[in-house]
């Protein structure tokens, strides 16, 4: 337990120190898409070389996460850039989740179903949940989908360690804590395209994680639900739920968030 928490730290602070260099020493309209980005990939890099300062060299396919991240935070801000249309966006998310994918899933040949199939489903649920958290960060200011994201990677993380292996769970807490850089911008610039530019990297690591605890037992129900919890922030676009303020609105937004990771856990507790 003393390891986690040091390699949180440690994640916490190197992805304060890299989005505060960010944000300080590009210019305006680039640091405000990278500086969350490239403080989210350099902190969990940082965290996954105190957990496995032996596996930096991938082996597994789980190994390749860290080194993912920083391809994915290079490349994920380009789609927010000025200019580029809603097409090109997915276009660019679907061509990041494929190369994701591709060295997330395993080559083994017990893999069930095939693994081209596994790749096009990790995929395309990696698109999807990068996409589709985009909407809530542009509109609610971006600091509630941080704490959405933040209590995620926590609440899977814990599950993950709990049901089944404390090391892939590990890395989802530091996932977590990696937020901490773009969080904290986010917070003081009071602008949502920080946030946004930490989509593409957190995506690829929660995913990564969730997908490697599937391999190894977790249910797809389960996955489902962790999943889907930051997305309920699209419960407030519209209706009754959009038109609270304040206080009241934070409050009703981390309990419906709350939902689907009361679920899930209560579903692998009665198994």
């Amino acid at each position: 337990m003393n390891s986690l928490i040091e390699a949180m730290v440690i994640a916490a602070a190197v992805s304060i120190a890299v989005s505060a260099i960010v944000l300080t020493c590009m210019p305006a309209t680039e640091s405000a898409r990278y500086t969350g980005a490239l403080g989210f990939a350099a902190g969990f890099l940082s965290g996954y070389a105190y957990l496995e300062p032996s596996h930096l060299l991938p082996v597994s396919q789980w190994q390749w996460l860290p080194w993912l991240a920083i391809i994915a935070a290079v490349a994920g801000p380009i789609g927010i850039a000025s200019g580029v249309k809603r097409p090109e966006r997915w276009a660019l998310s679907a061509i990041v989740a494929l190369a994701a994918a591709w060295f997330l899933v395993p080559t083994r040949a017990t893999l069930e179903p095939a693994r081209p199939t596994y790749i096009f489903a990790v995929a395309a649920a990696l698109a999807l949940l990068w996409n589709l958290m985009d909407r809530p960060a542009q509109s609610q200011s971006g600091v509630p989908l941080m704490l959405a994201l933040a209590v995620t990677c926590l609440s899977g993380a814990a599950l993950v360690a709990f049901v089944v292996s404390t090391r892939i769970g590990f890395l989802g807490a530091a996932c977590a804590a990696a937020l901490a850089g773009g969080g904290l911008s986010a917070a003081l610039k009071r602008d949502s395209t920080v946030v946004r530019g930490v989509l593409a990297p957190a995506s690829v690591i929660l995913v990564g994680v969730l997908l490697t605890a599937q391999l190894n037992g977790l249910p797809l129900s389960t996955i489902a639900l962790i999943l889907s919890a930051p997305l309920a922030l699209w419960l407030f676009e519209g209706g009754p739920l959009s038109k609270l303020q304040g206080l009241q609105s934070q409050l009703v937004k981390m309990i419906i968030v709350a939902v689907p990771h009361i679920a899930a856990w209560c579903l692998s507790l009665s198994n």
